[in-house]
């Protein structure tokens, strides 16, 4: 199924049964299917985001030195996701411009004493 915008466009597509993926983007703006994938309908905008995605689950990355504290509040609960994220994606971008390759928990440390 897809949505489309002016500049967005949104494609959800079920791989298996009760297995769906949903992506936003601002590249794709037709629902063209793949040709090589008749069989599957796997729709281009899939096909695109899976050349070009990095193996890198951010999840597992957040896991490894979480910040979260246990919080009854549901606010503090969603900053603290919001800070770890921030984290890896902070990460992940000073080694790229580096060149460095720093642990996480090291660089977390470091960034909380700057």
């Amino acid at each position: 199924m897809f949505g489309h915008q002016k500049d967005v466009s949104v494609v959800s597509y079920a791989p298996k049964k009760n297995k769906v993926v949903i992506l936003m983007t601002n590249l794709h703006h037709d629902d063209k299917i793949n040709s090589a994938t008749e069989d599957q309908k796997k729709p281009e905008i899939i096909i695109f985001f899976n050349s070009t995605k990095v193996r890198l689950d951010v999840d597992e990355l957040c896991g490894s030195y979480n910040v979260s504290r246990n919080s009854k509040r549901w606010v503090m609960t969603i900053y603290y996701g919001m800070l770890n994220i921030a984290a890896v994606n902070v990460n992940i971008i000073f080694r790229e411009n580096q060149g460095e390759d720093t642990k996480r928990t090291d660089f977390i440390r470091n960034l909380d004493l700057a």
